[in-house]
């Protein structure tokens, strides 16, 4: 477990209990709010999110995080293996408490236990150019990669994620090398 400070008050980082995978839905339609004022991706407001059963599945290997502060769910991390890599297939903090450290305590959770498991590095995709999306994840060590620089699974999710409608110009996919940033 791991504490980290929003600057008013503790949240605690951890592992995702099963019994909570199906808050873990509702916690990723608040944090796509941030959507709602981005022009040309106000959809993401209403985009599928990940399912109860991916949650679970997740929670069972041992991938899924949480942030809780004053008991309640404010945040999680969903990764998958790749390999040598360990993937963060999913980031989301409920909208009300973006901004204050969450986001930061939940991908370090996930870096920590990438190199735990000796693990080369930690990719993502995400929105490119956004502030709190590519900027996000640039002040903590991840780097834009070019597609000759993916592994082929993480040229498969950014394929997948074309065929759900994400627009291919507004992603881009990062890594954060074992003991860089």
């Amino acid at each position: 477990m791991t504490e980290a400070a929003d600057g008013r008050r503790a949240v605690l980082i951890r592992r995702t209990r099963l019994d909570e995978a199906a808050l873990l839905p509702a916690l990723e339609r608040s944090a796509a709010l941030a959507f709602r004022n981005i022009d040309g991706l106000e959809w993401v407001v209403s985009h599928d999110v990940t399912s109860e059963a991916v949650h679970g599945e997740a929670i069972w290997a041992g991938r899924s995080w949480v942030a809780v502060r004053d008991g309640v769910l404010v945040g999680f991390a969903l990764a998958e293996d790749h390999g040598d890599e360990l993937h963060l297939m999913e980031l989301a903090v409920a909208h009300e408490a973006q901004r204050c450290g969450v986001g930061a305590g939940l991908v370090r959770a996930v870096i920590a236990a990438a190199e735990e498991a000796g693990k080369s590095s930690v990719t993502l995709t995400t929105f490119a150019g956004l502030p709190f999306n590519e900027g996000f994840y640039r002040k903590l060590g991840f780097e834009r990669l070019t597609a000759d620089g993916m592994s082929p699974q993480l040229r498969a999710c950014v394929d997948h994620e074309v065929t759900l409608g994400l627009p291919p110009e507004r992603r881009c996919a990062m890594r954060r090398v074992r003991g860089e940033g």
